[in-house]
């Protein structure tokens, strides 16, 4: 009875708060103006409020949930998880369809480039060749597609990419070698921990989304079925690893990885196959491929040296930390970067990949890819490590670690660690909201800005420092690709 008072005194505590930050403006600017004072900064007003806004919808929503608790999850446990869980998911694709445009931004401008090139010449090699380090093989047939289908649309290909998104959670779901109530109580954890706009740019920028979304979800459906017992498994994981490569060059992680756990299960015939496969992949990949700086933002180098190597993990260590970069600071990356692979060493000397072996696997691919940057472009800064569209791998990382640990402790712990997630977690998705969703609001303002000044005057323009986002060519594309009827100038 204690604590059921002790959990409708919070719900009503979070239900006032969120209410006063989303009905009061001065409350958000009291809040501003104190953290402006203590930091003795001036903060962006406009900025912050939208953030507290946002935190206080979600406020709401806990609220909400915590109530649904109080009275149903005695009587109707799961019903209750799966509804909590559904409802943190539909927030958040409420957000992502109402806040995502079909206006290009930044690398959004490639897809304008190849279907304006493709329409003239219908020449379908050009959906292989390279583009920066990869070639976006994935990317160029689903917008061929979509252009024979006379539907291409820059919100569609964000859409498609936030599919993949919870078809990851999905996979990990299923991963997850709990009894059914722990598992529900997990997923809703990792929901709120998952579905929020840290990686804002895999979410709501179609081409940061394709590039990372499809990419993790297309590794982690094929490392399923290699260790699941489904039937046709084997041959599911070859076309899924295949897809990964042809969504991104780190799909070749994922050939390497189900190489080894064919090697390790001693499935010989299969692993003959997967190999012959993977080299005759890469052999195709790397035909002709360009190692010239223009196709490298940083350069390339396979220069060897200990400053070299240094930056490399201190790379990862911030890569695999980013959701953490609030004020965006790279501290606090780096020690939970180094903490997540101090954890899959531990892992792998408690031989956890015997126990579940497709999170362990899931997380081995995203540490591998965290070592990718760094390795293959010279004079990267560990600054870059915290870039938004690196999140999503991110997340998924430290995904896999929580399914990890509430795995390897026993049940009485399981109960005291989701005491202590949800409620962290909780605060986490909080401050997504504060520090991270006002940049998806300010920049959708900014497109909607700059594709109405390019209706009115004829020139894309956008100001600082969404300027820089804005290709060199982009009122040639616009222009060509309308009159194409390619792409539709929204109203």
């Amino acid at each position: 009875m204690h604590n059921k008072k002790y959990y409708i005194l919070s719900g009503i505590l979070l239900l006032l708060a969120g209410l006063i930050l989303t009905t009061s403006d001065a409350a958000a600017k009291n809040i501003i103006h104190f953290f402006g004072t203590l930091l003795n900064k001036q903060l962006n007003e406009t900025f912050w409020s939208i953030g507290f806004a946002h935190a206080g919808v979600e406020l709401i929503l806990a609220a909400s949930l915590l109530f649904l608790f109080i009275l149903f999850f005695n009587k109707y446990p799961l019903q209750t998880l799966i509804l909590a869980s559904c409802a943190w998911i539909l927030s958040f694709v409420f957000y992502v369809l109402t806040d995502t445009v079909n206006i290009p931004f930044h690398d959004d401008y490639f897809f304008l480039r190849f279907l304006n090139n493709y329409s003239t010449n219908r020449d379908l090699g050009e959906i292989f060749s390279q583009n920066n380090e990869s070639r976006l093989i994935f990317m160029k047939a689903l917008c061929v597609l979509l252009f024979h289908l006379h539907s291409f649309n820059i919100k569609t290909l964000a859409i498609v990419a936030n599919l993949c998104l919870f078809g990851s959670v999905l996979l990990m779901f299923k991963s997850i070698h709990l009894e059914m109530k722990n598992k529900m109580l997990l997923l809703l954890a990792l929901t709120i921990l998952i579905f929020q706009f840290e990686f804002y740019d895999s979410s709501v920028w179609a081409a940061g989304a394709l590039y990372s979304s499809c990419t993790i979800f297309f590794a982690f459906t094929a490392i399923y079925f290699l260790t699941s017992r489904i039937r046709n498994g084997f041959s599911l994981s070859l076309v899924f690893a295949v897809l990964s490569v042809m969504s991104c060059g780190v799909g070749f992680i994922t050939l390497a990885i189900g190489l080894f756990i064919l090697v390790f299960r001693k499935r010989i015939k299969e692993c003959i196959i997967w190999a012959v496969t993977a080299i005759l992949l890469f052999l195709f990949y790397f035909h002709n491929y360009s190692f010239a700086y223009e196709h490298y933002c940083f350069g390339f180098s396979f220069e060897i040296s200990i400053y070299r190597i240094i930056t490399c993990i201190l790379f990862s260590f911030t890569f695999l930390g980013s959701p953490t970069q609030f004020l965006y600071q790279t501290t606090s990356p780096m020690i939970l970067g180094a903490f997540i692979w101090i954890f899959f060493l531990f892992l792998t000397y408690k031989k956890y990949f015997t126990k579940n072996s497709t999170i362990y696997y899931m997380l081995l691919f995203i540490l591998l890819t965290s070592l990718i940057p760094a390795v293959f472009r010279q004079n990267i800064t560990i600054y870059e490590g915290i870039n938004m569209r690196y999140g999503i791998y991110s997340i998924m990382a430290i995904s896999c670690c929580v399914i990890a640990l509430t795995e390897i402790i026993n049940t009485q712990k399981f109960k005291m660690f989701i005491r202590f997630a949800l409620p962290l977690f909780i605060i986490f998705h909080l401050l997504t909201s504060i520090f991270f969703y006002p940049e998806v609001i300010l920049r959708k303002e900014q497109m909607v800005t700059m594709i109405q000044n390019f209706k009115r005057t004829g020139v894309p323009s956008m100001p600082q420092p969404y300027s820089q986002y804005v290709a060199d060519d982009a009122k040639f594309l616009l222009n060509e690709c309308s009159k194409k009827n390619i792409y539709k100038i929204p109203d």
